[in-house]
């Protein structure tokens, strides 16, 4: 068992020193490389229509988009009727404890 035991310590050992290196061999070499700033995306000052143009490309043209069809009006769900009050049951009347 004690075999076992060392084997798995140094399996343990070297998974650790090799995490460590990797880690630490990254960041040196992202420390050596400039960032490149990102480019600012410009917007238009104002909102403007976009002009798609037609559905052809290359001599070959799609098909019109179809018209979708109305979905059709739900019928109104009825009103749940109220249950009639139901009587009130007698008192039972108390048992007198036993002394």
């Amino acid at each position: 068992m004690s075999g076992f035991t060392l084997a798995a310590a140094a399996s343990i050992a070297a998974g650790l020193s090799i995490g460590a290196g990797v880690t630490v061999g990254v960041t040196l070499a992202v420390e050596d490389h400039d960032v490149a700033r990102a480019q600012r995306v410009r917007t238009p000052s104002a909102p403007h229509l976009v002009q798609y143009g037609d559905r052809c490309y290359a001599g070959v043209c799609l098909p019109p988009i179809p018209e979708l069809p109305q979905i059709p009006q739900l019928p109104q769900i009825p009103q749940i009727p109220q249950l009639p009050q139901l009587p009130q049951l007698p008192q039972i009347p108390q048992i007198p404890q036993i002394p």
